[in-house]
């Protein structure tokens, strides 16, 4: 079906097909008609390479935006939202990203450095209430900069999985008892045996503390100043805290087990009650994981492609700007990059890194995402779910893709360090923006 209307000055087009367990929509800006068959093509050649690679990897649903020139051209959805009820995935169903979010979680730190309450190499213990130091080297301050970029010397070690699970009931215990020594959570595989700034470790726990800075500084809590000042300034329906998604757009993540059935993970809100949590007595910036700022946030890929657009027009979207342009350049400037110095010995994915952003390099056997191209963004994995989030500030071009759930174990892929999914869906994607 296709229709012609008048928005906002402009003509656009709206394409919209659906089948079964499909609903597929885009827009695209008037063009010549010798043009708009070009388009056409790429875009059925899309579509029918996406449900492809859905029944290849045996994939419960999957969902895609494609940006093109800073204009979101193309959203599709496919499969479903949720499994034993057979609800079906559309544009508006909202996925639990996982790390995707710490760049949504890095954007809200710099809103408030925007307006000059902290500097990025200071030291964050007088915001954070207490001296935060890697006990190994009591004199080197930990920074805004390197929480950023995963050099704070923090880990994600033993205690980190039992703190964070008692940090999402009523009663979330204190960050300085999870990263003081003398605190009742404290171990020392919290920390790494390199100084603050010499090596990369990826830390979701720093994000966490990020997540406590932000509260101390905006005197709000997380979920409640990103949703006031990212996502309802940008008309965005997502959010940091799972009560403000009505169930019936919520993504339920699953894994299948050794019998072949599938089994939910996370967000299985149809099936059972959500229980909105008592937090009247939670005193702001006391524990920053307790809506899990490095994985949590819920949101539709269509929502999450306006946030691209926001970084490629360098902190606007239309009239309203979240962020400086300068602090939007720092973001994707090169923080930490691999070397002699700065080995990462676990992930051949991470070769450079920004301020909240994974820089893709392109080497082969690593971060290739598209050959030849820096892009810049991020990536998810939890519970089932895969997801990226990948954007190039030179062509203005970038993507965003999610699956929440394969009905087999992820394989590695052969060109690079991303999964053989990830690779096949990164291919689709060149080639549409290539033709389109």
């Amino acid at each position: 079906m296709f229709c012609l209307r008048l928005f906002g000055g402009f003509d656009f087009i709206a394409y919209v097909a659906s089948m079964k367990n499909l609903f597929f929509f885009l827009l695209i800006f008037s063009f010549p008609k010798n043009s708009f068959a070009q388009k056409e093509k790429a875009i059925k050649k899309l579509n029918d390479n996406l449900l492809k690679i859905k029944q290849k990897h045996e994939l419960l649903g999957l969902s895609v935006a494609v940006v093109r020139k800073n204009i979101t051209v193309f959203l599709g959805s496919y499969g479903l939202a949720h499994e034993r009820k057979k609800i079906p995935l559309t544009v508006n169903s909202a996925y639990r990203i996982a790390s995707i979010s710490k760049s949504v979680t890095a954007t809200a730190l710099l809103m408030l450095h925007d307006k000059g309450l902290f500097r990025l190499d200071e030291d964050i213990s007088p915001t954070l209430g207490f001296t935060l130091r890697n006990p190994r080297f009591p004199t080197e301050p930990i920074t805004f900069r390197q929480l950023l970029n995963h050099t704070s010397s923090l880990r994600d070690g033993g205690a980190y999985h039992r703190f964070l699970d008692e940090s999402l009931g009523n009663k979330p215990p204190l960050l300085k008892d999870l990263l003081s020594p003398k605190g009742k959570y404290y171990t020392p595989d919290l920390f790494s045996d390199r100084k603050p700034a010499e090596a990369f470790e990826y830390s979701n726990l720093a994000y966490g503390v990020i997540g406590a800075l932000v509260e101390k500084l905006s005197k709000q809590r997380f979920d409640k100043f990103c949703k006031a000042k990212i996502f309802q300034p940008l008309g965005l329906r997502a959010s940091f805290n799972v009560e403000d998604i009505s169930p019936r757009n919520l993504v339920t993540l699953y894994r299948k087990d050794g019998a072949g059935k599938w089994i939910s993970q996370v967000d299985d809100y149809r099936t059972e009650k959500l229980k909105p949590r008592k937090l009247q007595k939670y005193k702001i910036g006391s524990n920053g994981l307790m809506f899990s700022p490095q994985g949590a946030l819920r949101i539709s890929p269509k929502e999450l492609s306006k946030l691209m657009i926001l970084y490629l027009n360098k902190g606007m979207i239309g009239k309203k700007r979240l962020l400086k342009e300068s602090t939007v350049l720092e973001m994707c400037k090169t923080q930490w990059k691999i070397g002699k110095d700065n080995l990462e010995s676990q992930d051949k994915l991470f070769q450079a890194w920004g301020l909240g952003f994974h820089l893709v390099q392109g080497k082969a056997k690593t971060d290739i995402v598209f050959p030849k191209k820096n892009m810049i963004g991020h990536f998810g994995e939890a519970y089932g779910l895969i997801s990226d989030f990948y954007f190039d500030p030179e062509s203005q071009n970038g993507f965003v893709f999610m699956t929440n759930g394969s009905a087999r174990p992820f394989l590695k892929g052969s060109k690079s360090a991303y999964c053989l999914l990830e690779e096949d869906v990164f291919e689709a994607i060149k080639n549409f923006l290539a033709e389109y």
